[in-house]
């Protein structure tokens, strides 16, 4: 869990690969070809189908079903990182992905006039959900029949102590 641009896609992609778990990108199951949202039932659908198929590492800030996802998750890592780092982090992504045509969510691709221009912007995003984010998450973690289940990081420090922590 964690904001746009918190590095959840990278987080996941370095944990699936480490320990060998399909990686669920909830971003790729919710948005079509053309940026084309799926219907929310096919979207929820799609998602329960992958994580009973196997072990699993999802990323994405989608909560639906009664917290299908939480209950089913073994952990639940939320990359609780300051506004300014997120920030920045979802400058550079954007721009690389603009710069080298790098596809994202299911082969869409980020434009210079979509991400300055138009309100479909990751920087507008970012900037209008970070705060309430940050609310939601913390009620979450608060949840009794989830509160176990929480590792919030803060700091990259804490990230790589993490992560050096997991035995494959």
């Amino acid at each position: 869990m964690g904001t746009s641009g918190s590095g959840k896609s990278t987080l996941a992609r370095l944990l699936s690969k480490r320990f060998s778990l399909k990686h669920i990108e909830l971003d790729t199951l919710q948005f079509l070809p053309g940026w084309v949202e799926r219907p929310k039932n096919e979207f929820i659908a799609d998602a329960k189908k992958a994580m009973k198929l196997s072990d699993w590492v999802s990323c994405g800030n989608f909560v639906f079903d009664n917290y299908y996802i939480f209950k089913k998750a073994d952990l639940i890592v939320w990359l609780d990182y300051p506004f300014l780092k997120v920030f920045w982090q979802t400058i550079k992504r954007t721009f690389r992905r603009i710069l080298f045509k790098e596809p994202c969510c299911n082969g869409n691709y980020e434009t210079f006039y979509q991400q300055l221009f138009t309100k479909y912007s990751i920087f507008w995003w970012v900037m209008t959900t970070y705060s309430r984010r940050k609310r939601e998450y913390t009620h979450l973690s608060q949840l009794p029949e989830f509160k176990n289940k929480w590792q919030i990081i803060q700091t990259q420090v804490e990230l790589d102590r993490f992560l050096k922590s997991l035995k494959v």
